[in-house]
């Protein structure tokens, strides 16, 4: 990520049933896994899944995940950004 000046040193990774009761306005879900066992959030007013290759999934090489957590990064802003563009109107 700080190729491409995002900072992630201080940030953590939760587990998900910490957040099961929290009350969302969308939960968006990404692993290319999730969708058939990611946890339902029922208290979350919208909860919407897209399909992302996991590069840290068995059977990768070890020469093979840097270029694929890259593809995936890329993929996601892609996403990121066509998503805000035609949910909420925002363009970046």
């Amino acid at each position: 990520m700080a190729e491409v000046e995002i900072d992630l040193s201080s940030d953590t990774s939760d587990h998900v049933d910490r957040y099961l009761g929290d009350d969302f306005d969308l939960v968006l879900t990404v692993c290319d896994a999730a969708s058939g066992s990611c946890p339902v959030f029922p208290v979350a007013k919208r909860q919407l899944h897209h399909d992302f290759e996991d590069p840290d999934k068995p059977g990768i090489s070890d020469e093979e995940p840097l270029p694929v957590f890259r593809q995936v990064r890329d993929e996601i802003r892609v996403y990121c950004r066509c998503f805000l563009s035609a949910e909420v109107g925002i363009n970046l």
